[in-house]
């Protein structure tokens, strides 16, 4: 049927909508072409739609219609579905009723409890079914309630919506007379069943149904009840015949651990479990807040002034509540109501240590933990916002941060504005590393963090520049309070941002290289977005460090045992040297020798030694290191025993000169007596072939197995991947020549690299390389042994075996898609295409497509714009040609990836 047509058509559409696009949008006029159908056909079932309360419908020129519950469970729910303008639509956001809004901790504790409550309540048709869980008295069922109300104050239910609870622990040890309240019974079902009465599943028809203590619940009823949830019908007890159908949200709350005490099947129609945390879980800030708030009721309730001295409200801070906020808010009314008994006739009440009950003293006064001078009073008018000094939040800090470096950009020269920047930034990471928020192992952030350590890796490893022992750990916090609240940078100061941007892109060239790196990875890994101020952030966060190094320097690092004592030596010393001087490795204490040597090992390998290594240790046993990798290095490496601040601060100050190791470990013996020592390379260098490609690694990693499958063990020869931007540079060059006897180059672009043999992988394919792996393996193996080598060469690069070793990808269908595109793209360009050149494409492409399918693109091309704006014939050709493996494999080429098509095609 078309009506039903067209809501699926908008349905589809609202999912892709955004509110900076509706001119994108479709109208009745876009639908008519679409269906071919006639215009006032498509605005009457519209309109019939927008009165049935499935549409939205924005009454401008042209009018647009979005989806309701598709638009209500991707932006916010509405109260109406007719709105004079999109302005009006957006506005109608902020007029809508938060429920949970006022709710103590609804911004820290409670946030991601809320979020979940949500997104049961908006998703469509009918919501989600919920499971809460968590410790007696922490408030499931009155969260429950707040979910009911919450849906009835966006109108997602009607106003008399039904809430029906019921508890299933009073009919635990009955499990028919449980299974007849809850789906109801017939008459003569059992013996006292003198007429038929409804369940509470009936009861609450069109609302919700909240069923507390949840676990007590018989195996035999989660089954009736998840074949309920499953179809949205259900029998009365002694009535098989006949099936009875609601339409019900489901509340379910339980004080056990959910796996424990159901069926997998119960479990698997349940799609959100939410933990509600312990008041003690909820932290001493939100502990003082209920105290206040539930002294503020009894104040009100009777109408008299209490007074608390300092004491007595710390002692009730500090003491653990058994039954949460359930029983701290009974402490409180019983110890109101005891001392107001005696002391009727008083206007006012005053609460000491003497009044509290005699447990409270079991656990000792906590007087060394008062932090409250006064004593606090509070009156019938009393709000908690007068009660409570909260400390400025993180995202507030960091919305703070940016209006003070816009304004100061905005007023002041470049001169006086960065060292303003730097000292903001460095009071902005303070703030973070020593807030008490961020001592709080949350997931979210443990999960960042690990992936912030590997991306600064691969930054560090890929680029001249080093961060310090804090970065990792302020940057997860920066990023997650950005992503939870977004930072509000006012209109007025949009344009000063967007100048400061081209300031930077201008000012600190390599900074923003680097930036926007970082930008892309985190945004990939950690799937955020980046903004603009963001990048900004990170370039003058690496400027004011002074991360990026101009030459290469003796790398440094700082060993210790414990939990941050590497990471704030290191930092400290960072800092008052002006220079990233030092890397930090914290070692738990009972972390073995072996383990902290594959730490350093790995810092070797991301790292350009050409010029040495310090490592400073904390103590005796750690200076025993060299012997776990002395025979892995082919450099130089001073071990100095007995760190401290001021020693690191001495040895920063001679590597900030260019100290050789040799004078630095003589300089540290005489400034402070102790056992230091410098490593000088047992390794022979092993001869070596290179594997690169321009694209990027995962291609010269795969070369890599390729030879590595070639090249039997006993001729000796390793083969190792290298970034092909790295041996373009002299001073990776010359570090890699320090640690291997390099034979040949293996890959996808001649680094041009004197006196050292470069092979296609063209050639490989083609089987022209024979002549030059003679030269290579000449006095490294014997004829038989070469001719083994490249009879392994010819079959392991065959074109179908290296497309394999390239992609998880179907490798015959990819050659035939391949086929049709390169044939394709000779027709358009009137000339055939060199066999080298097809092999190169082959390759390339490939890779793309998986790169593509994995939504891990090349994010960028050499001078885009200038090639762009130069060769616009050929690329619009080179598109056109590979638009085939676009629609068969459903992937957008971008630009930056035809970029390196287009050099292969035009290459001499």
């Amino acid at each position: 049927m078309l009506k039903h047509d067209i809501c699926a058509f908008l349905a589809e559409e609202t999912r892709n909508f955004a509110f900076s696009m509706l001119d994108e949008f479709h109208t009745s006029q876009s639908m008519s072409q679409h269906f071919n159908v006639k215009r006032n056909t498509i605005s009457h079932y519209l309109n019939q739609l927008v009165e049935e309360n499935q549409l939205i419908k924005i009454n401008t020129r042209p009018v647009y219609f979005l989806h309701k519950s598709v638009f209500e469970a991707r932006f916010f729910a509405v109260s109406q579905v007719v709105f004079s303008s999109l302005q009006e639509l957006q506005g109608h956001q902020h007029a809508q009723q938060d429920i949970f809004a006022e709710l103590i901790g609804a911004q820290t504790s409670l946030k991601p409890v809320i979020e979940r409550l949500n997104t049961a309540i908006c998703y469509p048709p009918h919501g989600l079914s919920v499971m809460l869980y968590g410790p007696t008295g922490s408030g499931k069922s009155m969260f429950a309630q707040l979910a009911w109300k919450q849906a009835v104050s966006r109108n997602i239910l009607p106003a008399n919506a039904p809430f029906v609870t019921f508890n299933c622990a009073q009919y635990a040890n009955n499990p028919e007379l449980l299974s007849s309240n809850l789906f109801g019974y017939v008459k003569g079902a059992f013996t006292g069943a003198d007429k038929t009465t409804d369940g509470m599943l009936q009861k609450a028809d069109g609302g919700v149904l909240f069923l507390d203590e949840v676990h007590r619940l018989p195996a035999e009823n989660q089954e009736k009840l998840f074949t309920f949830m499953d179809t949205g019908r259900f029998c009365r007890m002694g009535e098989s015949g006949r099936e009875l159908s609601a339409q019900v949200r489901l509340v379910f709350a339980t004080t056990a651990t959910p796996k424990a005490h159901f069926l997998d099947t119960f479990m698997r129609r349940i799609p959100l479990s939410i933990a509600i945390p312990s008041l003690d879980e909820r932290g001493i800030a939100e502990k003082r807040n209920f105290i206040f708030a539930f002294f503020m009721h009894e104040a009100k309730l009777l109408q008299r002034e209490i007074t608390l001295s300092s004491q007595v409200l710390e002692v009730l801070v500090r003491h653990t509540y058994s039954g949460n906020i359930g029983e701290l808010k009974n402490t409180i009314t019983c110890l109101t109501a005891g001392i107001y008994s005696k002391l009727f006739s008083d206007r006012s009440i005053s609460v000491h240590l003497k009044d509290l009950p005699e447990n409270f003293f079991a656990q000792g006064v906590l007087s060394e933990y008062v932090t409250q001078e006064k004593s606090v009073t509070i009156t019938p008018a009393t709000t908690l916002a007068q009660l409570v000094q909260t400390p400025l939040p993180l995202a507030s800090a960091i919305n703070e941060f940016w209006h003070k470096i816009l304004t100061v950009f905005h007023m002041q020269d470049a001169d006086l504005f960065l060292p303003e920047a730097f000292r903001e930034i460095e009071l902005l990471f303070d703030k973070i590393i020593f807030s008490q928020t961020t001592k709080n192992n949350h997931p979210i952030v443990h999960f960042n963090l690990s992936i912030i350590k590997d991306i600064i890796q691969q930054i560090e490893s890929r680029y001249s520049v080093q961060f310090n022992g804090n970065c990792e750990h302020g940057l997860a916090w920066y990023l997650f309070f950005k992503n939870q609240q977004g930072s509000e940078i006012i209109s007025e100061q949009k344009h000063v941002l967007e100048k400061l941007h081209h300031y930077i892109i201008h000012n600190m060239v390599e900074e923003n290289l680097i930036a926007r790196k970082l930008s892309v990875l985190i945004e990939h890994r950690l799937d955020v977005s980046i903004s603009m101020e963001d990048e900004i952030f990170f370039s003058l966060y690496l400027k004011s460090m002074k991360m990026v190094l101009s030459s290469p320097r003796t790398k440094a690092v700082i060993l210790a045992h414990g939990y941050a004592t590497a990471s704030s030596i290191s930092n400290v010393v960072n800092r008052l040297l002006g220079e990233n001087i030092f890397s930090s490795f914290d070692m738990p204490i009972d972390t073995s020798i072996k383990d902290i040597a594959n730490n350093i090992l790995q810092y070797i390998s991301d790292n350009d030694m050409s010029r040495g290594l310090v490592i400073l240790v904390d103590m005796g046993s750690l200076t025993d290191i060299y012997t776990e990798f002395n025979k892995n290095i082919h450099f130089p490496v001073a071990i100095i025993n007995n760190v401290s601040t001021a020693m690191a601060l001495h040895v920063g100050e001679l590597l900030l000169n260019n100290t050789s190791l040799e004078e630095i470990v003589e300089a540290v013996t005489v400034y402070q007596k102790n056992d230091s020592k410098i490593i000088y390379s047992e390794q022979v260098k092993r001869p070596t072939i290179i594997t690169s490609c321009y694209t990027g690694m995962g291609t010269a990693h795969h070369l890599q197995t390729l030879l590595e499958e070639s090249i039997p063990k006993e001729v000796g020869v390793d083969v190792i991947a290298y970034d092909y931007s790295l041996l373009l540079s002299e001073s990776s060059r010359h570090s890699l020549f320090q640690f291997y006897d390099i034979i040949a180059i293996v890959g996808t672009a001649d680094p041009c690299i004197p006196f050292i043999p470069y092979i296609s992988l063209e050639d490989l394919i083609s089987g022209r390389g024979d002549i030059r792996l003679d030269t290579v393996f000449r006095g490294l193996a014997d004829a038989a042994m070469i001719q083994t080598i490249n009879d392994r060469l010819v079959h392991n690069f065959s074109l179908k075996r290296v497309i394999a070793q390239l992609t998880i990808l179907d490798t015959g269908k990819i050659l035939e898609h391949l086929d049709s595109c390169i044939g394709t793209l000779e027709i358009l360009l009137k000339k055939r295409l060199e066999n080298q050149k097809k092999i190169n494409l082959y390759v390339h492409v490939s890779c793309m497509l998986e790169r593509l399918i994995r939504q891990v693109p090349i994010e960028s091309y050499p001078e885009q714009g200038l090639l762009e704006e130069c060769q616009k014939e050929i690329l619009c050709m080179i598109q056109n040609a590979f638009s085939v493996i676009e629609d068969i494999y459903s992937v957008t080429i971008p630009l930056s990836e035809i970029g390196y098509i287009y050099d292969i095609v035009t290459a001499e």
